[in-house]
């Protein structure tokens, strides 16, 4: 990454980022978690509602000549639905130890490299607040008492398997079995734990305390020297605003659309045990135009928030080349404080493009596992897993650059802007 030569061979102490491999790695399976996750509560919420209308309303299902179809596929997609939620509910506190203990590891290698410089704030905050041990037991502690729980909903199950279908004891018990042996893992977790984490404090503390007098000779010699570069105007885009808002337009249309789209089911069907109604050829346009609107309306929102996610993402990788460009040709440059903390914020659009992937391989994993459940036609089951797995690795790999290159352009702007470590108050750094 260019910098300014003059800054590039500076020995006084700076305010550096700390970045690994194991860091990388485990910050792109963080956000591909998390937005497989939030996706799946969405598409679970979504088929749930659709269900219930599709049975509560038979003019639902006339309107696309899927009445039966439609009602098995979503039944069909809450068992995919489950497994991959099961396994992100195990995969998560994972992800979430081993990102701390790689950011741990790296803090480690980061003073032996560099003992006169420090890592940022926030860096130095995570390390104070727990030790990679300390979030390994509580991880433990929550799969005993979860696992534990659906042991205990496994042995209910199983029980009441061998009462009313016998057929279904062996998936019982095989659940039963998973939930206990997870729970034995967890306890083996807390016991790991507890043998690494006072280790793991001491050398805690010790960067802590090379750290403490380290970032205050550091943010001192870079606001002394960021007062000797001349005042700098940041370019249009990276003055804040996004298309953000756009999301508000879209609940808007989410929630019309629902409306005009019940509206044309109920004026077709007023109740569950009501007969559909016949009208005249006006009240049967009326019908056809409210529920063709929102159907309409529904799709094309869900359809926008996708293309909204690209937008955003294509305007934020304008910001970061556009910051790149102008912080190479400007070398030192003298900013406000709101205006750097900015600056050093700024989102990667590889990192908003594998939340996208993410959120797409976990919806479709979920319907193409109910379609090959139901059988649905002219769908390979190992095509629709690999796509959806193929969708997963994207997610991975885009993570990883993305964290690569937000680092790449924050130490950019560290050379450039010597923003030290900013605090919540403008023009202000944090000793």
């Amino acid at each position: 990454m260019p910098a300014p030569p003059t800054l590039r061979f500076d020995r006084t102490p700076r305010i550096r980022e700390l970045d690994s491999r194991g860091v990388q790695v485990t910050h792109a399976l963080g956000v591909t978690t998390v937005a497989m996750s939030v996706t799946l509560v969405a598409t679970f919420l979504a088929v749930v509602v659709v269900g219930i209308v599709n049975l509560e309303l038979d003019g639902f299902g006339e309107m696309f000549g899927l009445a039966r179809d439609l009602d098995d596929l979503l039944r069909a997609m809450f068992a995919p639905m489950l497994i991959v939620g099961a396994a992100l509910l195990v995969i998560g506190p994972v992800v979430f130890v081993a990102h701390r203990a790689a950011v741990f590891a790296a803090a480690s290698k980061f003073a032996a490299q560099h003992p006169t410089d420090a890592p940022p704030r926030d860096v130095r905050d995570r390390l104070r607040s727990t030790t990679p041990g300390g979030s390994l037991e509580t991880a433990g502690v929550v799969g005993v008492m979860a696992f534990g729980f659906l042991f205990l909903i496994g042995v209910l199950l199983t029980i009441g398997s061998m009462v009313e279908d016998p057929e279904r004891v062996q998936g019982s018990v095989t659940f039963m079995v998973c939930a206990a042996v997870a729970a034995l893992l967890s306890g083996v977790a807390i016991g790991l734990s507890k043998r690494r984490e006072p280790a793991q404090k001491r050398r805690a503390e010790m960067l802590q305390g090379q750290w403490k007098a380290t970032a205050r000779r550091a943010a001192k010699a870079e606001n002394r020297r960021r007062r000797a570069f001349p005042r700098g105007e940041i370019p249009h885009i990276l003055r804040g605003g996004s298309l953000w808002w756009l999301y508000g337009i879209l609940y808007l249309t989410v929630c019309l659309g629902m409306v005009v789209f019940i509206v044309g089911v109920l004026l077709r069907q007023p109740c569950r045990t009501c007969e559909p109604r016949v009208l005249d050829p006006f009240g049967e346009s009326a019908i056809d135009v409210f529920s063709g609107t929102g159907g309409a309306l529904l799709i094309a929102s869900g359809v926008g928030s996708a293309v909204l996610w690209l937008l955003l993402a294509g305007f934020a990788f304008a910001r970061e080349e556009t910051l790149r460009t102008w912080l190479t040709r400007a070398g030192g440059v003298r900013l406000e404080g709101e205006h750097r903390r900015e600056l050093l914020g700024i989102p990667s659009a590889m990192t908003m493009l594998a939340a996208l992937l993410a959120g797409i391989s976990s919806i479709v994993l979920a319907v193409s596992g109910g379609a090959i459940a139901v059988d649905w036609p002219n769908l390979d089951p190992l095509t629709a897993w690999l796509t959806g797995g193929s969708l997963t690795v994207a997610a991975l790999v885009c993570g990883m650059i993305g964290h690569r290159r937000e680092v790449r352009l924050r130490m950019l702007v560290r050379d450039a802007l010597m923003p030290g470590d900013i605090t919540g108050r403008d023009d202000e750094d944090a000793y």
